[in-house]
């Protein structure tokens, strides 16, 4: 797989991990009711579909 290949397919891959997120009601309120940016982070990065 070429190096641009790779990244279109990353990119579509971490849209749809967004996608996936953002369509969780759950998840949604905490990231638009937190404050704290590390918190932020936190529920970002370690979130699991």
């Amino acid at each position: 797989m070429s190096s641009d290949t790779w990244g279109r397919s990353k990119h579509l891959e971490i849209l749809s991990e967004i996608a996936q997120l953002l369509s969780d009601r759950d998840a949604r309120e905490r990231l638009h009711n937190e404050t704290d940016p590390a918190e932020l982070h936190r529920l970002l990065t370690q979130w699991q579909p």
